[in-house]
């Protein structure tokens, strides 16, 4: 169960691994990924766009406030989890629904115009699309395992 106690534990208590910890290390490390790319996506797009076409460039540009405000709530359930925050697992939800969305609307998107095929650009799509879809996943599964 998620320990929502700011008191130390008393030295023979056993203190339950939830998983609290890493699954804050992760958090801080997805989000950071998140302002990573879009820093790169408009610095550098060539590095991680599979296309140029106006059409995706549209697309994309509808993405970066709602993976903003993903890499916000994962940076706040992260700190929340490593300051005994109570609220962590409504942030963690928060996460789980926020990027499940963007997992699903980006493979509908990249499947109907065959993004993962084109080339380099075509692989990092798949990845960050991977990641999105495998981290929500196991935040959910987290969260289903530790929320009372």
């Amino acid at each position: 169960m998620l320990n929502v106690s700011t008191a130390a534990a008393p030295p023979t208590a056993e203190v339950a691994d939830d998983g609290s910890a890493a699954m804050a290390t992760a958090m801080t490390i997805a989000g950071a990924v998140i302002v990573g790319y879009w820093i790169v996506w408009f610095l550098a797009p060539d590095l991680v766009a599979p296309s140029r076409s106006h059409l995706y460039v549209q697309f994309e540009h509808a993405f970066p406030a709602a993976d903003l405000v993903v890499a916000l709530a994962l940076f706040r359930c992260s700190w929340l989890l490593r300051h005994g925050g109570a609220r962590a697992p409504l942030w963690a939800a928060f996460v789980v629904g926020g990027g499940t969305f963007l997992f699903l609307m980006d493979v509908s998107f990249a499947l109907q115009h065959g993004l993962y095929t084109s080339g380099a650009g075509g692989l990092v799509e798949l990845l960050v699309n991977a990641a999105t879809g495998v981290g929500s996943a196991l935040v959910a599964r987290w969260l289903a395992r530790t929320w009372p």
